[in-house]
């Protein structure tokens, strides 16, 4: 019964900020899987940055591998572009609204950060007046 109630709680605030981190967003925005190694982040001011897997980093139109210097955002379409496609009239005309922006994340770095969304997800379940603070006793 106990591991039921906190699956039901888990599944209720996986959609949910919390604490100011998306407990979802440890997922690559292209296929949704979890992103457990070193990745691109595109980091988004009072929002959730988004992330890809490495051989998800493709370019909209084109689907050629990308690095990061040569990758743009549309935040209107949610569409990488690559700088070559978006030198053409359709794309330059469908995607007004290209920045650069990406930046490489270490596989460290993506592990601190896969800590700090999994401990945000416990908070999420078990509230934060269930965890005990240090020194306090859990019985």
């Amino acid at each position: 019964m106990f591991l039921e109630t906190m699956k039901v709680r888990a599944d209720s605030n996986t959609s949910q900020r919390i604490h100011g981190i998306n407990p979802r967003s440890d997922e690559c925005w292209e296929c949704f899987r979890s992103i457990e190694e070193s990745c691109v982040i595109y980091p988004r001011r009072n929002l959730t940055d988004l992330r890809w897997h490495w051989k998800c980093f493709k370019c909209y139109a084109c689907s050629q591998d990308l690095i990061i210097t040569r990758a743009m955002w549309s935040v209107s379409k949610q569409r990488i572009v690559c700088i070559s496609c978006s030198k053409k009239d359709n794309i330059r005309k469908a995607f007004q609204d290209l920045e650069t922006g990406f930046e490489r994340v270490t596989l460290l770095t993506q592990y601190v950060f896969l800590v700090r969304v999994a401990f945000e997800r416990l908070q999420g379940i078990w509230g934060t007046e269930d965890i005990p603070s240090r020194g306090q006793s859990s019985d």
